[in-house]
């Protein structure tokens, strides 16, 4: 890492932790007060202890009392602790989030008030250290590393439980969209069968209705010609000497009778 700690610059919190992409997502710790490291450990070699130290002085000529911090330097995110005079921090990658990193400086705060070790130089990964804090810081940084891990891998595991969740849901749906419109489309068949079916009945009734009409003007007619008939065959053979109506016509004048008259005498 490389850059002027001027480019330093606060991040944003974060919801929650990420997957955990690197080995040890916890690089480095320290323990200070102003530009006197009391006790560091580094799990790699960089001169992000430069960067610490700067980082701290400047904080704590920035913030009194309890506080923390989160800045972003090269790729990698320094996160504090400020205890009144005393700041813990820690270097991590950005893949881990900001929560287990202050439980992780909590912890450190908790035992280092325990222990109120005495100040040491850094020592890498590998190396030997005189103070016996520096072998605290060593465990709980491999500690909280793997919590990150647990942590990232049940956000995986629960992740892809939601997707496998999810996925069957949307399949379930579809299978019921499809089959819905399987069942609309047999009740559109259904209803156009209906309606060719009541025109053709509505048809029907009509034809029916007229030729029912038609029936009944038949067969008044017949009636009433039967009743003409007999009327005409009672009247004839009662009234008028028979079916020619004899009695019934007038007469003519060759049938009438010749009837002498009579000149008078002069």
């Amino acid at each position: 890492s490389s850059g002027s700690p001027a480019a330093l610059r606060p991040s944003p919190p974060a919801a929650r932790s990420d997957t955990i992409a690197h080995t040890m997502p916890i690089i480095y710790a320290v323990v200070a007060r102003g530009s006197r490291v009391l006790c560091e450990y580094a799990a790699t070699s960089g001169n992000f202890a430069t960067i610490a130290r700067k980082i701290a002085e400047r904080v704590q000529s920035e913030a009194g009392g309890d506080a923390r911090r989160t800045y972003e330097y090269d790729a990698h995110m320094f996160h504090l602790l400020i205890d009144e005079d005393v700041v813990f921090m820690c270097m991590c990658e950005p893949e881990f989030g900001r929560v287990l990193p202050f439980q992780f400086l909590a912890d450190i705060r908790k035992r280092w008030r325990g222990s109120r070790a005495e100040p040491t130089t850094v020592s890498f990964a590998g190396g030997s250290g005189g103070n016996a804090f520096e072998g605290v810081l060593r465990e709980q940084m491999a500690v909280y590393s793997g919590k990150g891990k647990e942590a990232g891998g049940a956000d995986v595991e629960a992740m892809q439980g939601q997707l496998s969740h999810i996925k069957s849901v949307m399949v379930d749906n579809i299978d019921k969209v499809l089959d819905r419109g399987e069942k609309i489309n047999l009740l559109v068949d259904k209803t156009d069968n209906l309606h060719l079916q009541a025109n053709k009945f509505s048809k029907a009734s009509t034809s029916f209705r007229r030729q029912m009409a038609w029936r009944n003007i038949k067969v008044k007619l017949m009636i009433a010609a039967i009743l003409i008939l007999a009327l005409y065959l009672l009247v004839g053979t009662t009234f008028c000497g028979g079916l020619t109506l004899p009695k019934c016509r007038p007469a003519h004048a060759e049938d009438a009778p010749v009837v002498a008259v009579e000149k008078p005498a002069l």
